[in-house]
């Protein structure tokens, strides 16, 4: 049980630091009828509160993929994405 909830903490920290990331990159922007307009130092504070998140999940093993599956992964898609440049390039 310890487990399974460490990976929620896990994923929670990890999904927050995304999103205050983005806030922090992003600053004006408008989400259907939601709108983030959280000037500077809002932007300053989602940047601090992301760094904090994301460097808090990088112990706990939120990246830990094996080597093995990521490099069929990556030679799988290289083909798959050199295709879907050529169709935006060649329409």
């Amino acid at each position: 049980m310890n487990c399974l909830k460490g990976k929620i903490v896990n994923n929670l920290l990890l999904v927050s630091g995304i999103v205050c990331l983005a806030i922090a990159i992003i600053g004006q922007a408008k989400l259907l009828f939601i709108e983030i307009n959280p000037g500077f130092f809002g932007r300053l504070l989602a940047l601090i509160v992301a760094i904090y998140c994301l460097s808090s999940t990088m112990p706990n093993g939120a990246f830990s993929i094996p080597t093995e599956s990521l490099n069929s992964f990556v030679q799988e898609a290289i083909p798959r994405f050199q295709e879907i440049i050529d169709q935006v390039l060649n329409a």
